[in-house]
């Protein structure tokens, strides 16, 4: 079944679909929405505002490019501060991890920082005011926060020698690791998740233990609800010894099932739900199937709330045929090509006109001719008949056509035409005085149309103004062109 619309959206539209549609719905409703990816499932529309993007490709390259960036200072006067400064914004940017290799450029790049600040404020960290923004507190005790946060990423892994160089500070690392991760823990409790819903915590899949709550060593953790391998929530949480970060999707699952079998046409859209639109585009349409196999229902949500989408279900065939077998089964289609033309054009008329003034030489008589051309046509089977204009002019000197007291060097083409796919014969008239006849041969390449076309400009007698009769000579003209080609 295919669909004409009474109502389109003035945009695209990202198309959700509640259940499964038939292939023939799903790419009818898709065209009319003009949606410029394929049909979505609700979990998509719930992950909209939170699933990996090109931004968060571009956090993890921006950590790796500060970090290589800021091994530079390493070793000139007061480089730590900039260290220090440079790694931050990119290092607090980041606010997901897919695997142990995301975890991995972050944490290299907080094992760095950690090491700016301490081998720049060494047993100055807790008193120095200006070692505020870098200094943590575990058990009382102050300590470097990138080091807290590097080992809340990853507690059991030991720094080296390439991610922190100097033996002091890597000795200083590791000593306090020990210390952090005996420290009590933090906690992360989720609450009311959806059945088949994971968390993924600094990059790992994590699964409460007999309480209820994953243990977390203190300090930045990023936390992740997953489903189907769409992201559903971002949580990016600093945590104390014995601090719970409690993990809840928004809306909840209650009132996220509620909504999907509730919408209808005239209700609000939910605060809640506004994000998820906003985040694929402004529009999205929900559509719900015909269980008997008729026309879906469609609603469009936008900022204007929800508003069913007319749809009048025309019968047509179950799939769309191919342009090669519709051609074969003789059915009507229509198509055109518009794009850039240059040849030649000759005419005797060029001397013949002003033999006072123009010079007797095959360059009088033959001329350039620049432009474009443009046609439609009907095809039925593999017969192809249309119209269409090439419009010529010819730049040089001696190079227009008289019409009683002006002269023009644009000379339009109008024709009819009828033949194959690859090759028709014209009729038509060159202004301001040839009736043509003609050939012109096609190659489309897809989107693309290459064609070489031929004329031949009839000579018929002119009445002159005092009533004398002008005899013009032939125009002969031979263009190559190429353009964009549509329809079939």
């Amino acid at each position: 079944m295919f669909l004409s619309l009474l109502v389109v959206a003035a945009q695209g539209a990202e198309v959700v679909w509640l259940e499964p549609p038939t292939d023939a719905w799903r790419a009818s409703v898709a065209a009319l929405a003009k949606a410029s990816g394929p049909a979505l499932s609700p979990v998509d529309l719930r992950a909209a505002a939170t699933r990996w993007t090109a931004a968060d490709d571009e956090a993890l390259r921006r950590v790796d490019a500060a970090l290589a960036q800021a091994r530079t200072y390493e070793t000139q006067l007061d480089g730590e501060l900039l260290i220090l400064r440079d790694l931050e914004g990119p290092v607090t940017a980041v606010s997901a991890l897919r695997d142990p290799a995301d975890r991995g450029r972050l944490f290299a790049a907080l094992a760095y920082q950690g090491f700016a600040a301490n081998r720049y404020f060494g047993d100055q960290l807790g008193t120095d005011e200006a070692a505020a923004p870098w200094r943590s507190e575990v058990n009382g005790q102050p300590l470097e926060r990138p080091w807290l946060d590097a080992i809340a990423l990853a507690p059991s892994r030991e720094a080296t020698a390439y991610e922190i160089a100097e033996a002091p500070q890597r000795v200083a690392y590791n000593a306090l690791r020990g210390r952090v991760t005996q420290a009590l823990p933090a906690t992360v409790t989720p609450r009311e998740l959806p059945g088949g819903a994971s968390l993924r915590v600094d990059g790992s899949p994590a699964a409460p233990d007999v309480s209820g709550n994953l243990k977390v060593t203190p300090g930045r953790h990023l936390v992740q609800v997953e489903q189907d391998g769409h992201i559903l929530a971002r949580f990016d949480a600093t945590l104390r010894s014995g601090d719970d970060l409690v993990v809840a999707l928004s809306p909840s699952e209650s009132a996220w099932t509620s909504f999907l079998a509730t919408v209808d046409d005239g209700m609000p859209i939910p605060a809640e739900i506004r994000p998820l639109v906003e985040a694929l585009g402004g529009e999205v349409w929900v559509a719900r199937p015909d269980g008997g196999g008729g026309a879906p229902t469609v609603l469009s949500l936008s900022a204007l709330g929800v508003r069913q989408v007319p749809l009048t279900p025309v019968q047509a065939p179950s799939a769309e045929p191919s342009p090669d077998a519709s051609a074969g089964r003789g059915g009507l289609a229509w198509g055109g090509s518009v794009g850039l033309a240059a040849g030649w054009l000759s005419s005797g008329d060029f001397y013949a006109q002003d033999p006072a003034n123009a010079p007797h030489a095959v360059a009088t008589v033959n001329a350039a001719a620049v432009g474009g051309f443009a046609e439609g046509h009907l095809a039925v089977g593999l017969l192809r008949a249309g119209a269409g204009v090439d419009l010529l002019a010819t730049p040089g000197p001696w190079h227009v056509a008289l019409t009683g007291d002006t002269s023009t060097r644009f000379r339009p083409l109008t024709q009819v035409f009828v033949g194959l796919p690859f090759a028709v014969v014209t009729a038509g008239w060159l202004f301001p005085y040839h009736p043509t006849a003609g050939a012109r041969v096609e190659a489309p390449l897809g989107s693309v149309c290459v064609r070489v076309a031929g004329n031949a400009g009839l000579p018929l007698d002119q009445q002159r103004a005092d009533g004398s009769t002008w005899e013009p000579l032939p125009v002969w003209t031979v263009t190559g062109g190429v353009g964009a080609a549509f329809g079939r």
